[in-house]
């Protein structure tokens, strides 16, 4: 479609863009050559492009990250987006970075961002993209507000249990004994969930609006790396035209104004003395700080739908996402399933499962920790920002470095985790087991850690165990499945799709 549009331009059109064209790459190498002597070495970068192409070729960001930090160590500079960033790697220099040097590097980065992130971003960040003062009040919110609705705790394990019940009898019980695709149910599931924290609200499965929602979500997600690899290059965005409004379209059309719809609603009908959920409480906030007089307060209505959105996503998609690779993990390795379920039969019986119970069940506790070691839903985290030089492993970071957390160097350790590429859950079950789940780090560290850590691990267990305890599963015959990533895959690790069969126990 862009070669056809290009032959329709007339000759002076395209003289003028090839001369931009040129200007643009002498202008590139220029500024990779002035820059390139305060940036740790990596893999050679073409010029206005980048290391896009070696990107696209690995078939994730994180496989390209990891290949070179095999080559170069754990501080290497690669370009994409036109912009350079500093990959940093292993536990101990990730630990040095985002822990005991917090201050310099609570600050997101707004290089990976598509434009029209990076556009919105810039007028209402939510608590994703907020520079490091106002994220600090609106993660303080999030957190307390997360917990007063129960994360962590047993009391809000009676709606994870009903959203479960619901789940099942949606989606199981009607499909026993033949093939099922889980990836639409389990997002709807989870998002219902976080819905009901943030607007005391769910959806029916059959909800076509509530559907497309979901779908949106996935889809943003799948054109995410596209986007900010080419979009944010010099006339990158002629290239990809039809992802970038594709992407805009889902952000403005389908999920913003139904997360508007619903704060508008909490807007009518708000009681200061009874606030329901966190949508309440953060409205609540929102006028006391605008009663106080504070200019450019953190608790913006405009930034109240970007945060709903933004805790959507991430409460939506990720946890989801590990619950198809452990039921994937299970039905490719059926040893390790019939051990979980005898321990289940052991301690649960046909009792309702509770997160209480994690503790005594060591051998599913194992079985979900190297799911998540294993799956590495996120092995690349979102950049950070260096706000001061530093130097890591002897390696000097400019100050300004856009930076990108290796986690997958973590989870992948073959110093703590023997033949890391296997699953085998037994290793968190002998050796040293503290250091494992220390260096067990799926949600992240430090101040940017994951928000909703508490949440997701309630879900996991309780949807894992209770899976588990009622059916058995396995793949259709004839079909053949592997644990080899989706190739692609943006911010999200997923496993391709596939089929599977529920039947009683």
């Amino acid at each position: 479609m862009f070669l056809g549009r290009m032959m329709e331009l007339d000759f002076s059109s395209v003289t003028s863009l090839s001369l931009a064209g040129t200007v643009t790459a002498l202008l590139f190498i220029y500024m990779m050559r002035k820059t390139s002597d305060k940036y740790p070495p990596g893999p050679f970068a073409f010029p206005i492009i980048g290391n896009s192409p070696q990107i696209l070729l690995s078939g994730s960001l994180a496989k390209f990250i990891e290949s070179n930090h095999q080559k170069f160590g754990n501080v290497f500079t690669f370009v994409s987006g036109g912009s350079k960033r500093v990959v940093v790697s292993g536990y101990d220099a990730i630990y040095r970075l985002l822990v005991k040097n917090a201050d310099r590097t609570s600050t997101r980065s707004t290089a990976s961002m598509t434009p029209t992130i990076k556009i919105a971003a810039q007028k209402t960040p939510g608590v994703f993209w907020a520079p490091y003062p106002l994220w600090k009040d609106l993660r303080s919110f999030s957190i307390s507000s997360m917990r007063d609705e129960g994360m962590g705790k047993s009391t809000l394990e009676p709606q994870l249990i009903e959203e479960l019940e619901l789940f099942i009898a949606h989606f199981i019980e009607p499909n026993l004994n033949n093939p099922i695709e889980m990836t639409l149910g389990l997002s709807q599931a989870t998002n219902n969930m976080i819905s009901q924290m943030l607007f005391h609200r769910r959806f029916d499965y059959n909800d076509e609006a509530f559907k497309t929602r979901i779908e949106s979500i996935n889809e943003s997600i799948s054109i995410g790396l596209k986007i900010s690899m080419i979009g944010n290059l010099p006339f990158g965005k002629y290239f990809i035209k039809s992802a970038i409004e594709r992407d805009d379209y889902i952000s403005h059309n389908i999920l913003l104004p139904a997360l508007q719809h619903l704060i508008d609603e909490h807007k009518d009908d708000l009681d200061e003395h009874n606030p329901r959920d966190i949508m309440d409480k953060y409205l609540l906030q929102s006028q006391k700080e605008q009663n106080e007089g504070k200019a450019n307060h953190s608790f913006s209505e405009e930034n109240a739908r970007v945060l709903a959105l933004q805790m959507y996503i991430a409460g939506t998609e990720t946890t989801a996402t590990a619950l198809r690779w452990a039921l994937l993990f299970m039905c490719l390795h059926p040893d390790v399933k019939v051990k979980v379920q005898k321990e289940i039969s052991e301690h649960l019986g046909s009792r309702t499962v509770s997160c209480k119970d994690r503790v005594s069940m060591p051998y599913t506790d194992a079985v979900l920790l190297e799911t998540l070691r294993k799956a590495s839903v996120a092995g690349v985290g979102l950049p950070h920002t260096l706000e001061k030089e530093m130097v890591i492993d002897g390696v000097t970071i400019p100050a300004g470095a856009d930076l990108m957390i290796n986690l997958d160097s973590v989870l992948f350790d073959e110093e703590v985790f023997e033949d890391p590429q296997s699953f085998k859950p037994e290793r968190f079950l002998t050796g040293d087991i503290t250091l494992k789940k220390q260096r067990t780090i799926p949600f992240g560290i430090g101040r940017r850690a994951c928000l909703g850590e508490g949440l997701a691990k309630m879900e996991f267990f309780l949807f894992f165990v209770t899976f588990l305890q009622r059916y058995d599963i396995k793949i259709p015959e004839g079909l053949t499945v592997t644990d080899e990533p989706k190739k692609y895959s943006f911010i999200v690790n997923t496993p391709n799709p596939y089929e599977i069969i529920f039947s009683r126990r």
